[in-house]
């Protein structure tokens, strides 16, 4: 469920594979990190039980 992958901390060390339904989405971002301009988008999902 999307609340055990919440569970899981930034230091994991591996990539979670997510089914869901896209249920927002934000506008397009910038942000810059060691000198390196990077684009980002929040996506918000669902399974029918729990809102991220």
């Amino acid at each position: 469920t999307i609340a055990d992958i919440c569970a899981h901390g930034p230091d994991h060390d591996f990539l979670v594979d997510v089914v869901g339904l896209i249920s927002g989405i934000s506008a397009e971002r910038e942000y810059i990190r060691a000198g390196k301009v990077t684009k980002m988008i929040v996506l918000e999902l669902t399974d029918n039980r729990f809102v991220m």
